[in-house]
């Protein structure tokens, strides 16, 4: 079966890298033009930029710079540097490289490898963080907690659904990545006398956050990781039913597009040397 194929394809080494055979994937939607990407992009940048403001100098305000200490609000301001970021190379793209939109271009720019590490790290931590609240912190129902704790993995699960952006399992690493840094920082920040910034979290008893964060890190991560891959796959499979499959096919194989064509162009040569010895 092709999806068995694919699962399998997915850990060949050279999928922990950033390459890709078609970036135009990464500046339109999956069953869109880059216009009505960057229209989506430029709603949501504006509304979570807004509000990250909003959050930070009224709803928090007496916290200070306290406010940068915690997990949530660093998923927060990823969200609107990610789509601020995705919308800046979109329109650049279709700007300025018409041959990434017509897919002449075979090879990641510098930026469109950014836009795809901000991609993959946003998509894992904006679920991980809002699993993380609602079921190890006291519920909070206030609008600023609705909206960074709800509305954030709304946003990133709807994007996953009509982005073209591919997604690879073995990138998992990304997004742990950024779980490790905050884990650092959190160690530094309690040491240097700040406190446990989450109960669970608290490095006074050592043992206990170490496995804590040991599961979190190579077990929770990879596991909703992996979903945004099925995510993905899902993806992939009602487009080919509904889209139109020359715009909208996606693989994670950095060759497999030029491989079909050089198969294409096999095939052609074959049937003009049959026509030919017919006449």
């Amino acid at each position: 079966m092709s999806w068995i194929k694919d699962v399998r394809e997915e850990f060949c080494l050279k999928n922990f890298g950033l390459t890709h055979d078609r970036p135009s994937l990464f500046s339109k939607l999956q069953c869109g033009t880059s216009l009505a990407q960057t229209i989506w992009l430029l709603l949501w940048t504006l509304y979570f930029l807004v509000l990250t403001v909003v959050d930070f100098t009224v709803y928090n305000a007496n916290m200070g710079a306290r406010w940068l200490v915690y997990l949530s609000n660093w998923d927060y301001i990823l969200i609107p540097v990610t789509s601020g970021w995705d919308l800046s190379c979109t329109v650049y793209i279709a700007c300025k490289r018409k041959d990434i939109i017509k897919d002449e271009c075979k090879d990641m720019t510098w930026y469109t490898r950014i836009e795809w590490v901000l991609y993959n790290v946003i998509n894992t931590a904006a679920i991980f963080v809002t699993i993380l609240f609602w079921t190890l912190l006291p519920p909070n129902n206030q609008y600023s907690s609705i909206n960074k704790h709800v509305i954030n993995m709304v946003f990133v699960v709807t994007n996953m659904c009509i982005m073209a952006k591919p997604i690879r399992l073995l990138h998992f690493y990304q997004p742990m990545s950024f779980c490790f840094i905050y884990v650092i920082f959190s160690i530094i920040f309690q040491k240097s006398g700040g406190g446990a910034i989450y109960e669970p979290l608290n490095w006074d008893i050592p043992e206990k956050t170490s496995w804590f964060v040991v599961v979190l890190l190579l077990i929770g991560v990879p596991f909703i990781h992996s979903i945004c891959f099925l995510i993905f796959k899902l993806r992939q499979l009602i487009s080919r039913k509904w889209c139109n499959p020359k715009s909208t096919q996606v693989t994670n194989s950095a060759h497999e597009p030029r491989e079909m064509a050089d198969k294409t162009n096999e095939q052609a040569i074959v049937t003009t040397s049959r026509d030919i010895t017919i006449q």
